[in-house]
This record gives structure tokens, C-alpha cells and sequence, in this order.
């Protein structure tokens, strides 16, 4: 059986202004709610009871505008800031995986606490500019993330006392994560051809640091990712489209923890390896097949 009590509140506050020259959008957003699950399960002959009790608390902040310049020119920027935070509470009892959290005795229930708030902000400002049949964009912007993971993992014996488990099942990770970067981007239109060749490019730098493991990473990258598009329209509504893309992806505050977490009543998991970085050729290609009605 499973029982759910949930709460929620969410509220929006957009502000518009659309004028000739000038278009500016704001959309705050704030949420909080708080989940409690129970599940009553059976695994082999044994009966277990989990309890996760999690809320999510958080706010964003979304800024978009456009300013019309001479000669059809456009200066547009964007804005994003967020926060949020996840603390999550789970119990489960009676107490599994006895050998390796209990030196083999039996115990009530295993009780983890987490918290993970996380700071993320994204903003640039572009230039935009068509003349005939060549559209330029030019981008420059950073992106910060802040982010914390705390977790705890505790038994309650059955005389009722309540231990901590050692180190190797807590964290208390510290991520930061700062990008600046800047892209261009040119389209040429040429009768039924149109050809799009973006550069964006990107210097990143990533700390993290955990205290209960010692660790202490600096990673630096410079990234270059282009991508190149060409489609052409065959007759009047059909079109026909390849493209390639070069994309570089470096790890999250997800993927960098060495302390193990209780995700559920039956696995526990970590995550002890370095920060990767992946390259991926992406190649694609297309048709487009339109008929109006």
C-alpha cells in the first residue's frame, strides 16, 4: 500500500511591456511543497515500511528583452536566476542490509537525512543584426551554479539509541561552477538554400570540495562546440535539411559524490569518480514533408 499527502503552492508574477522599439518580459515564480509517502512493502518474507518525507522550497527569476537599434539592429538580453533546495527525510524499518550497516545485528529502522540547495544563474547579451540575405548574432555571457550536498545516514538500534553510521555513509559536498561564454552565429539565405553556421565558445571552471573525504578538485576547460545546418525548400512546402553538431559535456554536482546515500529501502548508492568530460558527433539529416489543408 501507498499513501500520499501532498501540498503545493505555486505563484507567478509576470510583467509585460511591448512597445515599438522596446519589448521587455519578467516572470517571477516562487514554489514551496512538502510530499510524505508511505509504502508498505514486502520483500521476500519480511514486511518493510518506508516513510520519504521531502519538500521542495525555491524561487526563479526570468528576464527577457529586445531594443530595437537603427537600420533593423536588435540588442537583446536575457536573465535567469533560480534557487532551490530539496530536503528530503527517509526512514525504513525494520532495518535491511544488516551485515554491512550493522556488523550483521539486527535494528529498528534506518533513518537519512539530505539536503541539497542549489544556486543557478544565467544571463547575456546578444546583438542581432539582417542586411539581405546575411543574419549575424553575437552572444556574451557567464552562468554561475552553487550547490551544496549534505547527507547523513543514522540506525535506531533496538533499545531505541540512534548511531551514526561512519563517514563513508555522509557527505558534505560543496560544488561551484562558473561559465563565460560568448557565440556567434551566421545565417545566409540564398533563393531556396539557407545556411547556419553557429560558434559558441566557452571557458568553464569547476571546484568542488568535500570535507569528510578530503577532496578538493579544480577542473578548467576551454570548450569550442560548433554546429552547421543547411536546409533547402523543394517546391513550395517540402523541405530538405542536414546538419552536424560537436557538443562537450562536463559533469554535474550529481555525479560527484563518494559517500553512499539510501535511495530506497533497497539500494545504496555512491558516486566516487572524478569530474568527467564527454565529446559527441552528432550528424543528422532530413526531409520535411508540409501539405496545407
Amino acid at each position: 500500500d501507498i499513501h500520499t499527502n501532498l501540498h503545493t503552492l505555486h505563484a507567478l508574477v509576470n510583467i509585460n511591456i511591448n512597445t515599438t522599439k522596446r519589448y521587455v518580459n519578467n516572470s517571477l515564480t516562487i514554489d514551496y511543497s512538502t510530499t510524505n509517502n508511505i509504502a508498505g512493502l514486502t520483500t521476500g518474507r519480511n514486511a518493510v515500511l518506508q516513510q520519504l518525507n521531502s519538500s521542495v522550497k525555491g524561487f526563479s527569476n526570468y528576464t527577457n528583452g529586445l531594443k530595437l537599434l537603427a537600420n533593423g539592429k536588435f540588442i537583446e538580453f536575457y536573465s535567469l536566476v533560480s534557487y532551490n533546495n530539496r530536503p528530503q527525510h527517509l526512514g525504513v524499518s525494520p532495518g535491511l542490509h544488516q551485515e554491512l550497516l550493522n556488523g550483521n545485528k539486527p535494528f529498528t529502522q534506518s533513518i537519512q537525512n539530505i539536503t541539497s540547495p542549489v544556486f543557478f544563474t544565467n544571463n547575456y547579451i546578444s546583438y542581432k543584426a539582417a542586411n539581405g540575405i546575411l543574419f549575424q548574432n553575437y552572444r556574451l555571457g557567464f552562468l554561475i551554479q552553487n550547490g551544496d550536498l549534505t547527507s547523513t545516514l543514522s540506525l535506531q538500534q533496538a533499545d531505541n539509541i540512534v548511531t551514526p553510521l561512519p563517514d563513508s555513509f555522509s557527505n558534505q559536498l560543496q560544488w561551484q561552477k562558473n561559465k563565460f561564454y560568448t557565440q556567434a552565429e551566421y545565417r545566409l539565405d540564398i533563393g531556396r538554400n539557407s545556411i547556419r553556421l553557429t560558434i559558441p565558445a566557452g571557458y568553464t571552471i569547476i571546484r568542488q570540495n568535500n570535507a569528510i573525504f578530503n577532496v578538493n578538485d579544480n577542473v578548467t576547460r576551454f570548450m569550442l562546440t560548433p554546429s552547421f545546418m543547411w536546409r533547402y525548400k523543394v517546391g513550395r512546402e517540402h523541405i530538405l535539411s542536414a546538419g552536424y553538431r560537436f557538443d562537450t559535456q562536463l559533469g554535474n554536482m550529481n555525479e560527484n559524490y563518494p559517500g553512499i546515500i539510501l535511495s530506497n529501502y533497497q539500494s545504496l548508492i555512491s558516486n566516487d569518480i572524478p569530474i568527467q568530460q564527454t565529446h559527441t558527433n552528432i550528424y543528422n539529416a532530413g526531409m520535411d514533408f508540409r501539405k496545407s489543408i
